[in-house]
């Protein structure tokens, strides 16, 4: 099956070789542990169960996380394996954080099959995600965080390499919108959008 997770499009055969994201069908889990320096809402009283997973759908200049980014790092996690890590998380933190998941959403839905956590799933994106993915991710993911990066078309390719980064940015981040509705409190879920912005002058 050919890969169009991602607003790359690469099109490969990830049983066979790996995308352009770095991904191949193995679910590669770089670094996982409790995380205190979220957004204060994210990281609450006990951290936020934190799951960074290797490769990345773009190519920024200023990644802090380049060294699990630009490589294929850490553990390969079957969908099931990456269900128990959901639990134990779920026991010890105040959410589940996967940060540049986008790679693996497949995988990471069916790890939701095997186990649904009962405190928030937080979704930590670049942005750059197509509709159908985050559409798909929807039933399961309770927070949408998005780092909108640019509005600029030329500085998006020149610092990511991704000139059409804003055109599929908005498009994904306004149906987070439309799909979260407004931030309230339901029986059992807490629905919100946060959107970090950053410039970068040069």
């Amino acid at each position: 099956m050919t890969c169009r997770l991602c607003p790359n499009l690469c099109g490969v055969d990830r049983d066979k070789s790996y995308g352009l994201c770095l991904a191949d069908n193995n679910i590669h889990v770089s670094y996982h542990g409790i995380h205190e320096w979220e957004e204060p809402v994210i990281s609450g009283g006990r951290g936020s169960g934190a799951i960074f997973f290797s490769g990345c759908t773009m190519r920024c200049v200023f990644c802090q996380n380049a060294k699990i980014s630009r490589k294929v790092t850490g553990k390969a996690y079957s969908p099931k394996e990456l269900a128990a890590l959901f639990e134990y998380y779920d026991s010890v933190s105040d959410n589940i954080n996967l940060v540049s998941a986008t790679q693996y959403a497949d995988g990471i839905i069916k790890a939701f099959s095997y186990y649904t956590p009962k405190n928030p799933v937080v979704w930590n994106t670049s942005g750059f995600e197509n509709i159908e993915t985050v559409r798909a991710l929807a039933p399961y993911v309770n927070v949408w965080l998005p780092d909108l990066k640019y509005v600029d078309s030329a500085l998006s390719r020149r610092l990511s390499g991704k000139s059409d980064y804003f055109k599929y940015a908005f498009d994904a981040i306004s149906e987070m919108i439309r799909l979260s509705g407004n931030p309230a409190l339901s029986s059992d879920t807490l629905y919100c959008l946060l959107i970090s912005t950053t410039r970068w002058l040069y």
